[in-house]
């Protein structure tokens, strides 16, 4: 699955009314995390400030995921192959 794909399926869960409110949680805190100029390392420390932002991005999209109900995970996938024309 290409970076486009899970990015698409991650704004589909966080928009989607049956994702459960704990995923939707998880992944809006991530995503704030990563766009806010707020770290634990700041990224002006070049790389150690850079992995902190991916490590954690890392652990909340596999939180986000374990998460969701497979049901929904293949639905919103078909509808993203779908519109893609795959």
């Amino acid at each position: 699955m290409s970076i486009m794909t899970r990015l698409r399926l991650l704004w589909a869960l966080i928009r989607n009314k049956q994702t459960p409110w704990v995923v939707r949680l998880i992944l809006v805190a991530g995503f704030a995390y990563i766009l806010l100029p707020f770290d634990l390392i700041p990224d002006h420390l070049l790389i150690m400030g850079w992995m902190d932002d991916l490590a954690l991005a890392i652990v909340l999209v596999a939180a986000a995921l374990k998460f969701t109900p497979e049901v929904l995970l293949t639905k919103l996938l078909d509808k993203i192959h779908r519109e893609d024309g795959s």
